[in-house]
């Protein structure tokens, strides 16, 4: 299995064990200094994989904790 979440170019690559047999509502939560990005999007139905795009060009960070649930 690979890693439920990690950082990528362009967004965050949020991952599930298994391919989607519906579409798999995903929501990560990104700190950016005081702030907190909100990024939503859907695992397509047959893949197991989605990247949610970050709100800004440049923005760096590094990614504390994946958790499936």
């Amino acid at each position: 299995m690979s890693a439920p979440g990690s950082l990528v170019t362009g967004g965050v690559s949020v991952g599930l064990p298994f391919a989607a047999g519906r579409v798999a509502s995903v929501v990560a939560l990104v700190s950016g200094g005081q702030e907190t990005h909100v990024l939503a999007g859907g695992v397509p139905v047959q893949r197991a994989r989605v990247v949610l795009p970050l709100p800004a060009a440049g923005w760096a960070g590094r990614l504390m904790k994946a958790v499936l649930r």
